[in-house]
């Protein structure tokens, strides 16, 4: 049986993901739902911190229930050596749920300044917060940013079926930069050392390797 977090870590948590309404809680808790956090928090919370959904999600003190903040929606529809590297990052440690327009990162805590960074660029006031022990997670909703993802031809569950994205040739060292930023490894040896990337799909590395 899951170890949950007492209420207060738990709704601490729950706010950073800035969800609108139990729509989107629901759709979130299916797909991307850490198991401290538990799926039926009325029940589980009940006499024990529970007051409402809307205090729940953050909703309470603004008005019509919507929280409000800012991204950059067309961010990813003008090429830029900024848009280019986050854009290799999020290929090699990000993932997206389309359903609830979620655009997500996710990297070591000892990595986090690259996160804040692309929350710069992007323009976003969300909030990095805690995934797992180790890691942090950057998770922004954009209806804009999801659509040209998916535009460009990405899939929820690109693991195994990543393609190479149809990238200009000036913005190609910087979607390798990001890449290898997110799944890049360099090893030493006493005579030398050696730089290597990690992949699941056979066509991206392919086609990596194509540009050597």
């Amino acid at each position: 049986m899951a170890k949950f977090k007492d209420y207060k870590e738990a709704n601490k948590y729950v706010k950073e993901l800035h969800l609108r309404s139990a729509s989107d809680w629901r759709r979130w808790s299916r797909s991307e739902r850490p198991p401290h956090i538990p799926s039926n928090p009325s029940n589980t919370y009940k006499g024990k911190g529970w007051k409402s959904w809307s205090d729940w999600l953050g909703t309470s003190n603004v008005a019509g229930g919507n929280l409000k903040y800012s991204c950059n929606d067309d961010f990813f529809k003008i090429w830029s050596q900024d848009m280019a590297y986050v854009l290799g990052l999020w290929c090699a440690d990000g993932y997206a749920n389309y359903n609830s327009s979620s655009f997500c990162i996710t990297l070591h805590k000892k990595d986090s300044y690259i996160l804040e960074f692309i929350l710069k660029i992007i323009g976003s006031n969300s909030r990095l917060y805690s995934h797992g022990e180790n890691n942090e997670l950057l998770r922004i909703t954009s209806k804009g940013i999801c659509k040209d993802l998916k535009g460009m031809g990405f899939r929820e569950s690109k693991t195994f079926s990543l393609k190479f994205p149809n990238i200009p040739k000036k913005y190609l060292p910087d979607f390798i930069r990001g890449f290898w930023d997110g799944d890049g490894t360099v090893s030493k040896y006493n005579q030398g050392g050696s730089s290597s990337v990690l992949c699941a799909s056979d066509s991206f590395v392919t086609s990596l390797l194509s540009f050597e």
